[in-house]
Formats: structure tokens, sequence, C-alpha cells
């Protein structure tokens, strides 16, 4: 810009499934010559819902792969429109089954495909019929349980310390007493070694013991990471939440 000019910028803000009190900054650089002036302009908003639970919630709590695999309903309410309905599913994960009934006053959801088992968090997004807002979105929470389960999850890794870390044990016991093994572990999101090891007070069949160590590469700060556990006899995948805080010495 030339002294004296101005100019107009136009801001979309990505508000996807935010609701509530919203904080954005965009950074701007003004050039003259060689020299750079960084600026930061901060824009700030508050997002409505029509819905009047603006982030509704789905927790199946445990849920058995062997079955009977439950089902739960979700019904919108809105208290600035009481008439709204939902028209269309937009998106949902192959891991639920989704439908509309009652002419778009309730949604059903189920549970389905337990090639993977564990801790799991979904998002369903819905469209809806009312003018002020036409896309919304439920989060489900659920725990699948196959025969090879684990004895909490999340595991809560607590506050670890920078050199001096303490282990945490994962205990893995077959409900059936069948024999199994562990195959490949990886570590998402986190910096945790795993160790596999005999289960106690003694060695059996149909138990196994990993234990969890907290890498000094991990970042300070809160640990959110996932445990994904291959278990080879039935093609299965365990997902196993990790919690903590990893502060410095």
């Amino acid at each position: 810009l030339l002294p004296g000019e101005s100019t107009v910028l136009h801001v979309t803000a990505p508000l996807e499934d935010r609701v509530g009190a919203v904080t954005f900054r965009v950074g701007l650089d003004a050039f003259s010559g060689d020299k750079v002036e960084h600026n930061e302009i901060v824009l700030r908003g508050y997002v409505d819902s029509v819905l009047s639970d603006p982030k509704p919630v789905v927790n199946f709590g445990v849920v058995s792969a062997a079955g009977p695999v439950p089902e739960k309903t979700f019904e919108p309410f809105s208290s600035v429109d009481p008439n709204v309905r939902i028209t269309k599913v937009i998106e949902a994960p192959s891991s639920l089954n989704v439908r509309i009934e009652d002419n778009g006053r309730k949604l059903v959801i189920k549970p389905a495909n337990f090639e993977t088992l564990g801790y799991r968090k979904a998002q369903i997004k819905f469209a809806l019929d009312a003018p002020q807002q036409r896309e919304a979105s439920a989060v489900v929470f659920l725990d699948a349980r196959g025969d090879v389960v684990p004895d909490r999850n999340p595991v809560d890794l607590g506050v670890q310390r920078e050199g001096n870390v303490s282990k945490a044990r994962l205990q893995l016991t077959s409900l059936s007493h069948a024999k199994f093994s562990v195959g490949k572990i990886d570590v998402e999101l986190a910096k945790v070694d795993v160790e596999e090891v005999d289960c106690l007070p003694k060695k059996s069949d149909d138990c196994r013991a990993l234990i969890l160590t907290v890498n000094p590469q991990q970042p300070h700060g809160q640990i959110a990471g996932t445990l994904k556990i291959d278990l080879p006899a039935t093609h299965q995948e365990l997902l196993v939440k990790l919690n903590g805080l990893f502060i410095a010495k």
C-alpha cells in the first residue's frame, strides 16, 4: 500500500463444531523495503446453536463384541425451533451404524465393526432443517470389549518427571481363559516405550502384561496417546488410551 491508502481484509473463520466463545489470531506481515513489520489481529466472537444441547454426547460405556449390541437414540431438541428435524446423516464412521427414524425426530446409533476393540471416540455429523443452522454433530463414546480385555482403559500414567519416570503395568486377560499372544504394538501421539512381560503373580497362557515407560523424547506437558495392540489370534486390534503429565526436572 502507498502512504495514505487502506484496504479491507475478508476473513473466514473455520468454526467447524465449535460453540460458545471463540478466539482466532491472524498474523499479518507488512513489508516496507527490507523491513518487515509483524502484526497480529485477534478475532473474538460467540457461536450459538439452535440445539438446546449444542454439544450432544452419546455414551455407550462398555459394549461386548459378543453381543447383544445395544442401540442408543439421540433426539434433537430446540427451544428456538421446537419442530427441528434431522434430514440427513452427513458423516459417520464405519464403526457405527446410524439411521434416522420418526420423520427426523430421532437418530438411532448402534456400534458395529468390532475388528477394532477398546476405547473409541467418534463424531456423527447430520443435517438439520432449521434455517438458523444447517448442520450439527454429536460425539459418541464407547469401550468395545472382546475376549481379551485390559485391566483398565484409559491408563493414567500420572505425573512423570524427566529423569525420574516410574513404570506403569497394563495387564491383558482372556475372559474365556484361552491362550493368546500379543503381536505388533504401536504408540500414537505419545512417546512411550512398551515391554511385554509375564503376568503377576504367576505366568499364565491366558494373560500378558505390558510395562509402559515414558520416553525422554516425550514433549513436556500433557500426555494424550493411544496404545494400539495387535491380537493375531482373532485378527483384532485393541486400542488403549494413555493419559498423564510429563514435566521437566
